[in-house]
C-alpha cells in the first residue's frame, strides 16, 4: 500500500514538472513572438503630405527673414540706418543734437521684430499654399483653403511660426482636414534682441554700454563688439557663441560737437 502511494506521488510530481516546463516554453515563445512582431507603421495621410510640402516651401523664407532682421538691426527694410559692410543697419537709438543722449527708437524691440517677420512672411506663406494646392491638384486632389492667419512668437533660443488655415483635401472617397500647424526652429534671435534692448537702454541713459563686463558676466556665451565710425555712429555686433549667429545694431548718442 505504501509503495503504491509513493508511485502515485512520484507520478504526480512528474506530471507537475512537465506542465510547468510546458508553461515556461509557451511563455518564452509568446514573449519572443511579441518582441519580434513588426509594429505597424503610422499611415501618412494626405494632410500630412500637404503640410510637409508647405513646410519645405516656407522654411527657406523663415531662415532668410531671420537673417535679414538680425543683420539689419531688427528691420526687414530699415528707414533710418547706417551702412556697415554694405548692410543697412538700423539705428535703434539716435539723436541729431550734440552732447545729448540718444532716444530709443524701438522700446518694444522683440514685439517689433515679431511684427516685421510676420509682415514679411505673410505673402510668402500665402504663395506656398498656392503652390502646394497646384501640386496636389495635378495629382487629382481637390484642395479647399480658408482664410490664412499667421503669428510669430519669439522665445528664448526658439522661434515659433504658427499658421492657421482651414484646409480640406479630397481624393475620390477620402476627405481629410486640418486647421493649424506650427514651424518651430532653434534660433537665438530672441536672446540677441533682448541684449540689444539692454544696450539701447544703457546708451539712452549713460551714453555708454559696458560690453566687456557683459561678456565676462555671461561666461563668454555672448560676445559683444563695438566699433565707432567716422560720424560717431557706434555699430554693436552681438554674437551668440553657441550658434555663431550675430545681430547688428546702430547707435548715435552723445556726439561731441566738431572742433
Amino acid at each position: 500500500m505504501i509503495q503504491t502511494r509513493d508511485k502515485i506521488w512520484k507520478k504526480a510530481q512528474a506530471t507537475i514538472f512537465i506542465i510547468l516546463a510546458l508553461l515556461i516554453v509557451v511563455s518564452v515563445i509568446a514573449l519572443l513572438f511579441m518582441i519580434r512582431k513588426p509594429q505597424p507603421k503610422p499611415q501618412v495621410t494626405h494632410a500630412d503630405d500637404f503640410k510637409t510640402t508647405l513646410v519645405s516651401c516656407i522654411r527657406p523664407y523663415i531662415d532668410e527673414a531671420i537673417e535679414l532682421v538680425m543683420k539689419q538691426g531688427g528691420y526687414i527694410n530699415p528707414r533710418a540706418y547706417k551702412l556697415y559692410n554694405n548692410i543697412p543697419v538700423a539705428y535703434l537709438c539716435y539723436t541729431r543734437n550734440y552732447y545729448e543722449a540718444c532716444i530709443n527708437q524701438e522700446p518694444l524691440l522683440i514685439e517689433h521684430i515679431e511684427e516685421e517677420l510676420r509682415d514679411y512672411l505673410q505673402a510668402e506663406i500665402e504663395n506656398c499654399f498656392s503652390l502646394a494646392r497646384k501640386e496636389f491638384e495635378a495629382k487629382s486632389y481637390e484642395v479647399s483653403l480658408g482664410t490664412l492667419e499667421f503669428y510669430v512668437w519669439l522665445k528664448p533660443r526658439t522661434a515659433e511660426f504658427i499658421i492657421k488655415r482651414d484646409t480640406i483635401i479630397r481624393k475620390e472617397e477620402s476627405s481629410q482636414r486640418f486647421s493649424d500647424f506650427s514651424i518651430r526652429i532653434k534660433s537665438p534671435i530672441y536672446d540677441l534682441a533682448a541684449i540689444a534692448q539692454e544696450i539701447v537702454n544703457s546708451e539712452a541713459k549713460w551714453c555708454h554700454f559696458e560690453d566687456l563686463g557683459y561678456t565676462v558676466l555671461h561666461h563668454n556665451k555672448i560676445k559683444i563688439e563695438r566699433k565707432k565710425l567716422g560720424d560717431e555712429t557706434k555699430i554693436y555686433t552681438i554674437r551668440d557663441v553657441q550658434s555663431g549667429q550675430e545681430m547688428y545694431i546702430a547707435i548715435k548718442s552723445c556726439v561731441p560737437a566738431p572742433l
